[in-house]
């Protein structure tokens, strides 16, 4: 849903996105969504495929100019403009995202044995 960044001062006016499929009780899902409703989500119904597409292309691109930027090794400077304060920014969440998807996956395979 919301990674760390976005939902660390709440969920007013983040996307919600949900599709209504396979419902048995249309209320119980109402009051559901509600929940998320209630606490000011912004609510998006559309089909998994359309939120897939979407998250696939903008996931695509933060990722590569991210990892463009990192090999670029880029560093403040006293004329920054906001445009590039900006990258700089994108450039510490994805270092910060990468490194919380490294110790997760870390933890999940610490136990798994491997076949020689």
């Amino acid at each position: 849903m919301f990674g760390p960044e976005s939902g660390k001062e709440g969920w007013n006016g983040l996307p919600l996105v949900y599709e209504k499929v396979r419902i048995r009780d249309h209320a119980l899902c109402d009051n559901y969504l509600g929940i998320f409703q209630a606490e000011g989500c912004r609510m998006v119904e559309m089909s998994c495929q359309e939120h897939d597409e979407m998250a696939a292309k903008s996931q695509f691109l933060a990722h590569t100019f991210g990892r463009i930027l990192a090999e670029m090794g880029i560093e403040s400077t006293p004329m920054d403009t906001k445009g590039f304060q900006t990258l700089l920014q994108l450039l510490e969440k994805l270092d910060l995202a990468l490194k919380a998807v490294r110790e997760k996956l870390l933890e999940r395979t610490k136990d798994v044995e491997l076949d020689d």
